[in-house]
């Protein structure tokens, strides 16, 4: 999936990798014709992980309260 950043840096250079991500200015011309560069990146790049960070701190929190309360 392909993005588009209107910012005037680059916050997260890992989302530029494979034109994953383009920077724009906040003018519609550019934001089309940045929405138009197809990406180049591979799918599997994940630089923030796999989009499960929740599902896997609420697993180790319930069995970390689940164990604690075993111990009362």
């Amino acid at each position: 999936m392909q993005g588009v950043t209107i910012f005037d840096h680059v916050a997260w250079p890992e989302t530029m990798a494979g034109n994953m991500n383009q920077l724009s200015r906040p003018d519609r011309q550019e934001i089309l014709s940045k929405l138009a560069i197809l990406p180049e990146g591979d799918v599997s790049y994940q630089p923030f992980g796999d989009g499960h960070a929740a599902e896997k701190i609420v697993s180790i929190a319930a069995r970390y309260l689940s164990e604690k309360g075993e111990r009362r």
